[in-house]
């Protein structure tokens, strides 16, 4: 039968360009940047359920009457919202969840760090960033349990299945679950089915998200491309969910237009997973080997330097074909 495309939900970060996320001194004043009111025509444009954005970029300080209001807005819309974080704050996060129950709204996204790639060799800080999480965890996780929300951590390219379990050792699992992004499954060292089939009871939040792999000397590098034309099996991870009878919430979040290199070839690239086996590092790459794209590389519209009406219209032709692509899928 057909994936029904209902109850999906659209990340902003899938126009991380035309939101303004990149900067970009071409872009001039006439430039219409992609603002959550705009998001919000897409969604009714497009059948989407609801948006998914971070909440600390548009509020950067907490505002309970200003947030209140623009969630009010969204829902007088027809719509949902999902709450992602930039930055971690305890005080932030301490005075949102409150209001996100009171919405009805049961999680919100966050992440552990900043980098790509799984190249912790080039990262050293990555330890104390974990260890600054883990404190941040230690302080919200009172109001999660008093309000019932659940914080869920995105396999942001920084972080492996390890690492979740080295949390869940700490802090209760029904409080701290996974945001999975399947494209990120990559440099998280799984692939994407491999990371379906050992996370899921842990999964309550999905990010729809697809690559291409090329090879670099160093390892290979992952550019964005829209739904069904990179490397993720689709059909495989809804067929899943529908077979064992899950329902998890899904939003599309294209990738970034900047490509993301991971340095698998780097003998110092493994050195700084002491965790992962040498059984795990020859799986992965041989899984990796056998995906590589055979055609030269297609760089995104961004890194082509095309100019700032290009690269808008890239991204949403990007966003057109991943929604063409789930209603033509068979599950």
């Amino acid at each position: 039968m057909s994936f029904k495309f209902n109850d999906v939900y659209i990340s902003i970060y899938s126009f991380g360009y035309s939101a303004g996320f990149i900067s970009d001194s071409r872009r001039g004043d006439e430039f219409n940047i992609i603002t959550p009111a705009r998001m919000i025509k897409i969604c009714h444009q497009y059948g989407y359920s609801g948006i998914e954005l971070p909440v600390d970029r548009y509020f950067p300080t907490f505002d309970k009457i200003e947030i209140t209001s623009f969630i009010d807005n969204i829902y007088k819309n027809n719509l949902g919202i999902k709450i992602d974080f930039e930055n971690i704050s305890a005080e932030y996060s301490k005075n949102i969840i409150p209001i996100l129950a009171n919405y009805g709204i049961k999680y919100f996204r966050v992440k552990v760090s900043n980098f790509y790639g799984c190249n912790r060799y080039r990262h050293p800080e990555f330890e104390s960033d974990f260890e600054l999480f883990s404190q941040y965890v230690d302080e919200i996780l009172p109001f999660l349990k008093e309000f019932g929300i659940q914080l869920l951590i995105e396999n942001h390219q920084d972080i492996i299945v390890d690492d979740y379990h080295r949390l869940w050792n700490r802090f209760p699992k029904e409080y701290i679950g996974v945001n999975w992004d399947t494209g990120n499954s990559l440099p998280a060292l799984e692939s994407p089915n491999n990371f379906l089939n050992t996370m899921y009871p842990y999964i309550g939040n999905i990010h729809l998200k697809d690559y291409k792999i090329y090879k670099t000397d160093l390892g290979y590098k992952l550019s964005r491309c829209p739904l069904g034309q990179g490397v993720v099996n689709f059909s495989d991870i809804l067929s899943f969910f529908k077979e064992k009878k899950i329902e998890i919430p899904v939003t599309i979040e294209l990738g970034a237009l900047n490509s993301r290199n991971s340095d698998i070839y780097v003998d110092d690239f493994w050195n700084a997973l002491p965790e992962v086996s040498d059984f795990r590092k020859q799986n992965f790459i041989k899984y990796i080997e056998s995906n590589y794209q055979t055609q030269i590389e297609i760089k995104s519209t961004w890194e082509n330097k095309q100019s700032p009406e290009s690269i808008y219209l890239s991204e949403l032709n990007d966003m057109e074909l991943s929604v063409k692509y789930l209603n033509g899928l068979e599950i």
